[in-house]
């Protein structure tokens, strides 16, 4: 098996309550993410009456993926920032990975980033902006969406629609609806759908997603996913569970365990990833871009080598 440009693993958020490079080898850190990771120390010089740190967060990561007779060690470097100024808000984040197989082929380098901005109506609805990127050695991807939210009580949703730029895949646009529902303080599940259209029209099987989260206490907690990705014919069912410790209000360990199957694989690809984070807050469900949510649920699928 040809190990992935880049799994779901890259681009999973794992703070607790949470959303093409060159072939190389040694320290990993794309000055896009440093940029991000320096602008938390930089947030702090804008007078506090101006703007305040709403959420984001750090994160660094330690993976194995493979089938079974192949496997590859992953390293994750993560970052989000988000601002809010009154009823606005803006964010930047940022994830990159880099991937090693241990049958000696070549490392992988990846990078995704995603910039955002919206505005919260006082009766709950959202209105949002966001442009997404994916950058793989056989892939790059963007994704301009805008999106109308409503957030009140235990009931909130997404519609949104996006234009895609792809050429590998034929993705030309992605028009999605999400629904979710908060049954306790950290506690909700939710699920959407996202029809996609290429140059011969909507395709016949959308993109189905289903995500939960539990807190089992003030410090443990339990989040996972089941998804359903169709590629024109060639479909990837993913199975995720994932687990936080939260040390202090802003630290915290976690584990991930992600199967994902598909008739267009030898095997199925299993990936288990540990790691650390530092957490400011996260963005609420309803505030997460298609791209984002789907490559959460279901990225090993959408960007396996088949």
């Amino acid at each position: 098996m040809d190990l992935p440009a880049v799994l779901s693993y890259i681009c999973r958020d794992r703070r607790p309550g949470s959303a093409v490079g060159q072939h190389r080898k040694g320290p990993m850190m794309p000055g896009r993410l440093l940029a991000i990771a320096l602008s938390f120390g930089a947030v702090g010089t804008v007078p506090a009456a101006a703007q305040d740190l709403s959420f984001g967060g750090l994160e660094l990561g330690y993976g194995l993926q493979g089938d079974g007779a192949d496997q590859a060690d992953v390293l994750v470097f993560g970052g989000e920032l988000g601002v809010r100024f009154g009823a606005a808000d803006m964010w930047l984040s940022g994830r990159a990975a880099q991937a090693d197989p241990d049958d000696g082929s070549p490392v992988r380098d990846l990078e995704t980033g995603a910039i955002g901005a919206g505005y919260t109506f006082d009766n709950g609805m959202r209105i949002d902006l966001s442009t997404a990127r994916i950058a793989a050695p056989a892939l790059t991807l963007s994704v301009d969406e805008l999106g109308l939210g409503y957030d009140s009580g235990p009931f909130y949703g997404r519609a949104a629609y996006a234009q895609v730029a792809d050429s590998s895949t034929g993705v030309e646009a992605l028009t999605s609806l999400l629904m979710g529902y908060r049954f306790a303080p950290g506690a909700e599940m939710s699920v959407s759908a996202h029809l996609v259209e290429d140059a011969g029209g909507t395709r016949d099987t959308p993109i189905l997603v289903l995500e939960g989260r539990y807190d089992l206490s003030d410090q443990f907690g339990l989040d996972g996913s089941v998804s359903r990705i169709d590629l024109d014919g060639t479909a990837f069912d993913s199975v995720r569970l994932g687990g936080s410790y939260t040390v202090n209000d802003r630290y915290a360990v976690f584990a991930d365990l992600e199967q994902t199957r598909s008739d267009a694989l030898a095997d199925d690809v299993t990936s288990l990833s540990v790691g650390v984070s530092v957490d400011f807050g996260a963005r609420a469900t309803s505030q997460e871009n298609s791209a984002e949510r789907i490559l959460d649920a279901g990225g090993s699928g959408l960007l396996l080598d088949f």
